[in-house]
């Protein structure tokens, strides 16, 4: 059982690997929902991807926003008496404006795609090695449950054969991998032949 935390902002995800069970325990929860489930080792996909918002429009909109909220703040001590509540309104609106911008959540995800489920993770956080080192193991521990079921020395060998060649095609196995359990079905099914 291995599990990993990630926290971004007011947002917490969590992933629990059963590799006994086949199954990985995913907790997601923010201010507005808290999500509980499990995902089937065999339903995640084997291939990484990227997804990240262009967060530099909102960081000059951001600056932008303080700057007119710091200039509204300021002319207020030196505007004439009549343009004081224009200046505190404008104020509050891009203080307002301001703060909504820097506590919107921007998109910076690591995903883990190719299957029945997707499975995201905060790309930096705590960095992005161990991130990588975590979808790497998750990967891995998918991997190995569909060789468990793929590889069973019991079906006929037409069987056998696609199911290893699947492997082969998806990257769970490299061709020497391959040839090598072909010629342990062969010498399996020599033992396992009635009359030995």
């Amino acid at each position: 059982m291995k599990t990993f935390t990630q926290k971004h902002g007011f947002e917490k995800r969590s992933y629990t690997i059963h590799q006994e069970e086949g199954v990985v325990d995913v907790h997601h929860k923010d201010l507005k929902k808290q999500q509980k489930f499990q995902i089937e080792l065999l339903d995640i996909g084997n291939k990484i991807q990227y997804e990240q918002d262009n967060t530099l429009p909102g960081k000059i909109t951001l600056v932008i926003f303080i700057a007119i909220a710091l200039s509204c703040t300021i002319y207020y001590f030196y505007a004439p008496p009549d343009d004081k509540g224009s200046m505190v309104v404008g104020g509050i609106v891009f203080t307002a404006l301001a703060l909504f911008g820097y506590f919107k959540p921007h998109t910076d995800d690591l995903i883990i795609a190719g299957g029945n489920k997707t499975i995201r993770l905060f790309r930096k956080q705590p960095n992005q090695k161990i991130v990588l080192d975590f979808a790497n193991s998750l990967i891995a521990s998918a991997n190995e449950k569909r060789k468990e079921i793929a590889i069973n020395f019991t079906l006929e060998k037409y069987e056998f054969e696609a199911n290893l060649k699947w492997l082969l095609a998806n990257k769970i196995i490299d061709q020497e991998e391959y040839e090598s359990l072909l010629q342990d079905y062969e010498i399996n099914r020599i033992i396992m032949r009635p009359g030995n």
